[in-house]
């Protein structure tokens, strides 16, 4: 009885173990991705990544929202910016991602 209660406790603090490494690494940060749509059209694509690049990437493997209500492939990540303390080089889609509701 005692060797099954060992295992059960040897068990459960790997697997506790291997959860917490799941979990760690790199803290997360809100990215908002301005993005090109596989028609040619502005789209953003919003995702939690650990850095730019990884938000680039993720936004790659994405469907974007676009300007009129749908979602879209992405084709092209034209730039990624951390939320809520980055803007846009494009004083455009920046106005356009500012009166969207949070």
């Amino acid at each position: 009885m005692t060797t099954v209660r060992q295992l059960r406790v040897a068990v459960l603090a790997v697997a506790a173990f291997c959860s917490a490494l799941a979990i760690g690494g790199e803290p997360q940060a809100d990215y908002a991705c301005q993005v090109v749509t596989s028609s040619g059209g502005p789209g953003l694509v919003l995702v939690q990544a650990a850095s730019r690049e990884e938000a680039t990437a993720m936004s790659l493997g994405s469907l974007a929202s676009t300007i009129i209500d749908t979602r879209a492939p992405v084709a092209e990540v034209v730039e990624c910016i951390r939320r809520p303390d980055e803007n846009f080089k494009d004083r455009e889609f920046q106005r356009a991602f500012q009166k969207l509701p949070r």
